[in-house]
């Protein structure tokens, strides 16, 4: 039977050659010519993933942990740019209807005062301002709706991203 030249690191996986002490990409001590499982003591072969004495895995979890992670912070990020884009946005809509609002009440209350429109006219005027008015603020309401949405989404990606850590803190007891 053949002796094989190479070895794989218990802690990120790597292969390493037969010859080297540690572990060439994370510093780990490779285990001796005959690697057995951490948790039962099973012999293992080099390219085993899990122990068939005790079904453990024998391979770090970590670097797909911090994968994972990344991938959190990074959805993160967009989320928090999103979040601010979504209050710019709402800011300039309330700044439009307090600007607006003022105007277009002094406007048609001026309009009537000097007999300038008829009543239907009044009419159909307020009822203009009122539909834009109506329409932006259910714009609004959608706006604020979406950031609850979104500040929601980023609690959960923080949960996440805290027990990934825990997981992470974990693995490293064990390898």
């Amino acid at each position: 039977m053949a002796r094989s030249h190479s070895q794989v690191c218990h802690k990120c996986g790597s292969t390493q050659p037969q010859a080297n002490t540690y572990c060439g990409r994370c510093g780990e001590q490779l285990q001796a010519v005959h690697p057995t499982c951490r948790f039962c003591g099973h012999d293992v072969k080099p390219n085993q993933k899990f122990c068939v004495g005790c079904g453990k895995g024998l391979i770090s979890p970590i670097p797909r942990l911090q994968r994972r992670q990344q991938q959190i912070e990074d959805r993160m990020r967009h989320v928090d740019f999103l979040m601010g884009e979504n209050r710019r946005t709402a800011d300039l809509y309330m700044a439009y209807l307090q600007q607006h609002s003022q105007g277009a009440v002094r406007t048609i209350i001026a309009d009537a005062a000097a007999s300038a429109l008829t009543s239907v006219a009044r009419h159909h005027a307020t009822n203009a301002w009122l539909s834009h008015k109506h329409q932006l603020e259910a714009d609004l309401l959608h706006l604020g709706a979406n950031y609850a949405k979104l500040e929601r989404e980023r609690l959960e990606l923080h949960h996440e991203w805290e027990v990934l850590e825990l997981q992470i803190q974990e693995a490293r007891l064990h390898f």
